[in-house]
């Protein structure tokens, strides 16, 4: 090995020395002096490559993120010092920075009214004031729907170390839920005419500006010079500009980018063309005529083969969770939140192993009640063949009572 692969290695080491201690909570001070050298050699493929490996060591979640986030702090200056090359004008990763200098505005105008809430006790006109400003925040999070969807699968596709995007993930669920929280907390207090309880308004934001500024960070001085690197911005932006159902929710630069003639030509799957025709046991169906039945369904529908990675969803114009073609062949544990892999797992394991061939939940999700249904896939001689994952609307089918015949019609 050359030298220059050796000191690389050693940086390495000491830098995930320093993210474990801090995840471990071993003393900060002893960690920082005796791991500067390599801090302040520290490069933005260093912060990927360690933090991939600290996921890997499988410490709880809590602790690893709250260790990042300290080791980044001993990290900013030296990695903000580097310079950072300008995406695309108008493409996917331009318009994820164009938003996310919207956010940092919004946030920056929150402290006045912060700092005068904290002042006068029970004014009402700045609790308002401030809900409406927190539900104009709220919209961002699909920043972050739109990075799960579209960009984590891009990484996991070309990078043998994307597990910085677990992490990421959560936090992305740390922010949503404290958004939440925030609003009910100013709806309770604007209804019971009275000031909420300061501590608790105070540690909600204190919490929120550090989570977002964190990510902002993160993407910016870190994911984004790592991607112009190793992947360019092509196939993020061919991903971009054919997803319909995610939209940026500040700045929207979609079509703005010239994608090449060929580029949806070569995008498309090799296969059946969409006069092929299947002879089915039931009846022959064309691909158009597939197509039109799986988009008509009143249900979303994924396929997970066995091997647990997605090989299907269905497209109705209006998607109950967003799908895009980034998603086709990724690991369908990587299509959840970190938090919920291992009950994800626990289904697979209970399908393919014959211990189940059914798995039902329902949750309340923008008002509406939703249930998601896994089906085990068997083929004739009983051989796990995957997961059928059915997700439906049933807000309206739990309001029917009585009943409603063919004849009344």
């Amino acid at each position: 090995m050359t030298k220059s692969g050796d000191q690389t290695r050693t940086k390495l080491g000491a830098l995930l020395q320093l993210f474990e201690g801090l995840a471990l909570n071993k003393p900060g001070k002893e960690l920082y002096l005796k791991h500067k050298w390599a801090i302040d050699e520290a490069k933005p493929v260093d912060v990927i490559d360690v933090v991939d490996q600290l996921v890997q060591k499988e410490i709880p979640m809590d602790q690893m993120k709250t260790g990042i986030s300290k080791a980044l702090n001993l990290l900013y200056q030296p990695l903000s010092a580097l310079p950072v090359p300008e995406p695309i004008s108008g493409g996917f990763l331009n318009t994820l920075i164009e938003n996310n200098k919207i956010l940092d505005e919004k946030l920056k105008d929150l402290r006045p009214l912060i700092k005068e809430i904290n002042q006068e006790s029970g004014n009402i006109e700045n609790l308002e004031s401030l809900k409406t400003k927190i539900q104009d925040i709220n919209h961002y999070p699909i920043v972050y729907q739109i990075k799960e969807n579209l960009l984590f699968p891009v990484l996991e596709k070309h990078w043998d170390n994307f597990r910085c995007v677990q992490v990421m993930w959560s936090i992305h669920d740390d922010i949503r839920r404290n958004l939440k929280e925030l609003i009910d907390l100013l709806d309770i207090s604007i209804t019971n005419n009275g000031l909420p309880e300061e501590n608790n308004l105070n540690t909600l934001l204190g919490d929120l500006f550090f989570a977002m500024f964190a990510i902002k960070f993160r993407e910016e001085r870190i994911l984004i010079p790592i991607i112009l690197k190793t992947i360019g911005e092509e196939e993020l932006n061919e991903a971009y500009q054919s997803t319909t159902d995610l939209v940026f929710p500040y700045h929207n630069s979609r079509n703005e980018v010239v994608i090449p003639a060929n580029a949806e030509t070569q995008s498309r799957p090799t296969g059946a063309s969409e006069e092929a025709t299947f002879k089915l046991p039931t009846g022959n169906l064309t691909t158009a005529s597939l197509n039109l039945l799986f988009n008509h369904l009143p249900v979303d529908i994924t396929y997970v083969d066995a091997e647990d990675k997605v090989r299907f969803f269905s497209d109705p114009p209006h998607r109950i969770f967003p799908r895009t073609k980034a998603v086709i062949g990724r690991k369908v544990q990587n299509c959840h939140p970190p938090e919920s892999m291992d009950a994800v797992n626990k289904i697979i394991s209970s399908f393919r192993n014959g211990e189940k061939d059914v798995e039902e939940f329902w949750i309340n999700f923008k008002d509406k009640k939703i249930q998601i249904s896994y089906y085990a896939l068997r083929n004739e001689q009983k051989e796990y063949m995957g997961v059928l994952e059915v997700s439906q609307d049933i807000t309206e089918v739990q309001k029917r009572t009585g009943e409603k015949r063919l004849v009344n019609e």
